[in-house]
């Protein structure tokens, strides 16, 4: 007795108008009588979609040989409706050995149509994905009806779902002509653009009368034939109380390490490279001395000159072991010093100061011992690595309390 066997059908929702597209976001079997809407076996649909291939395995080791319906239902994620189950004819033959069924073809058939052959890579579940011309079909209710044949030439009965035709108007590509922008429910102004099905939106806009917070940004095309679609909107904040633009200029400008203390609270950058802050934009460099081996996070901030801090800018930096090098008759002895976190160091060895360095050996130690490499060559050069997975404990400025 076959103890279980593929089934495999096509699950179309309902085509409606956009506003009220239909998708199927459950589905369900069941073999013999109704067990409710909701109560049969499951199957898996993935994301909710217009139509689901409904793949699924269903056992049949507890029924006796004989003929069963199995019905499929679905449930659309918009009406959170259970459509009604749609059955297929299930064979059970006495004494076949346990053969996988392969599907070679499916037939579709609109309403009472012939039916249209579509060839398939021949499989136990296969997906159809087929356009289905409607030129032709009056303005209403379609039933559309799929079947399938196996690689025992045995033809299953017709799977039934459901469309709608909402026009028989051609599909006209529409150009934008024109777009509507607005704040809040200000008048509309309009901007001509070029001709096209997909238009970019590039215009600076004015918020010189528009009051410091939360604002609402309007925008709709219009068609050739003078159509205007929905408003898109975006969020827009005014933070500034200046009508026009003022450019400001740095006063200050300070740094940390690891750990941010706050606006004010870094390490202050003395004066830029040019000894004055007056100007919008300044080079300023620092030098960062003392740092054990490890991994860094340093931060940067400016001041303007109506005291305000900028957000903070971060970069990552390494500082590496610092590496002695010494003999030992013919042998090379590196040792080093490693901060907190550091682990797996890698030596690499050239001949030259800026040639290539290759990968001699890595170790967990703090020192390397290079046999024989004073007799290999007259002068080695060498550099060491390290892999660290947290921030050093350094930090600064130093912690301290906060301020009341």
């Amino acid at each position: 007795m076959i103890k279980s066997i593929v089934i495999s059908a096509l699950c179309i929702a309902a085509l409606m108008p956009a506003a009220f597209a239909e998708r199927i976001s459950q589905c369900e079997w069941f073999v013999g009588a109704d067990p409710g809407p909701g109560n049969g076996t499951a199957i898996s649909v993935g994301s909710p979609a217009p139509q689901v291939a409904a793949n699924f395995t269903a056992g049949t080791g507890s029924l006796a040989p004989g003929l069963y319906r199995v019905n499929i239902r679905c449930r659309t994620d918009t009406t959170q409706r259970w459509g009604m189950p749609s059955p297929a004819l299930l064979v059970i033959v006495p004494g076949l050995p346990p053969t996988p069924i392969v599907c070679t073809q499916f037939e579709w058939t609109v309403d009472n149509g012939a039916p249209t052959p579509v060839d398939v890579t021949d499989g136990q579940i296969i997906t159809l994905n087929q356009i289905v011309a409607t030129n032709g079909l009056p303005v209403g209710l379609h039933r559309l009806r799929v079947r399938t044949t196996d690689s025992g030439g045995r033809t299953a009965q017709f799977s039934d779902n459901f469309f709608v035709v909402t026009s028989t108007n051609p599909v006209v590509v529409r150009q934008v002509t024109l777009l509507d922008y607005w704040f809040d429910t200000d008048s509309p102004t309009t901007l001509d653009v070029a001709d096209a099905p997909n238009v970019s939106f590039n215009q600076i806009l004015a918020t010189a009368n528009l009051s410091i917070g939360l604002h609402r940004l309007n925008l709709r095309a219009r068609d050739d034939v003078g159509r205007s679609g929905q408003p898109s909107q975006a969020i827009v904040i005014v933070t500034s109380p200046f009508g026009t633009a003022q450019t400001r200029t740095i006063t200050a400008a300070e740094y940390w390490v690891n750990a941010d203390p706050g606006p004010g609270n870094g390490v202050v950058i003395p004066l830029p490279t040019d000894s004055t802050w007056n100007s919008p934009q300044e080079s300023v460099s620092t030098v960062l001395t003392g740092l054990p081996v490890g991994l860094y996070q340093v931060g940067f901030r400016t001041r303007d000159d109506l005291g305000r801090w900028s957000q903070s800018t971060t970069d990552s930096l390494i500082v590496g072991p610092v590496l002695v090098i010494s003999s030992a008759g013919n042998d090379i002895v590196l040792n080093w010093q490693s901060g907190a976190g550091a682990s797996q160091f890698k030596i690499y060895r050239a001949a030259a100061m800026n040639g290539s360095y290759a990968l001699v050996d890595s170790t967990t130690a703090q020192s390397y011992t290079d046999v024989g490499a004073a007799s290999v060559a007259a002068r080695q050069f060498y550099r060491v690595t390290f892999q660290t997975t947290a921030l050093s404990a350094f930090r600064l400025p130093e912690e301290r309390p906060l301020r009341p």
